[in-house]
């Protein structure tokens, strides 16, 4: 019985706490960006932050409220990675450190899975920032 609780509570370390959808679209593109909502939405989003903003605009105000709502065990879910970051760089910071914090990142574009491990991320990613 004691190592059934243990592995009760490995497996709840791992367990995804909440999910959390951002989407981004230009002016014109409203449907696109309820086709995003959508797709956030079908997958189990609870919380999903959207706006209407140029991705050269250097703030997103949206997206901000996006960061700061997460947690450690929670998963941010976008679209597709060019809904947040307007250059590779940016991608690559950004990521790297959500993963610090302990966030999961899916895309749902088929990018980023959930089910590759926040280890493996990790380290691809901070070879990346080393680029």
């Amino acid at each position: 019985m004691k190592f059934y609780r243990k592995k009760l509570l490995i497996s709840e370390k791992n367990k995804i706490r909440n999910s959390v959808g951002y989407a981004r679209a230009i002016d014109g593109e409203v449907d696109y960006l309820n086709k995003q909502i959508k797709y956030l939405k079908n997958y189990g989003c609870k919380i999903i932050f959207s706006e209407i903003v140029s991705l050269n605009n250097e703030y997103k105000p949206q997206l901000k409220k996006a960061f700061e709502s997460l947690s450690r065990g929670d998963q941010f879910v976008l679209y597709k990675l060019d809904r947040a970051f307007k250059s590779k760089d940016e991608c690559i910071k950004i990521i790297n450190q959500l993963l610090d914090n302990g966030i999961n990142i899916k895309t749902l574009s088929g990018v980023l899975e959930a089910n590759i491990s926040n280890e493996l991320l990790r380290t691809i990613f901070k070879v990346l920032l080393e680029l």
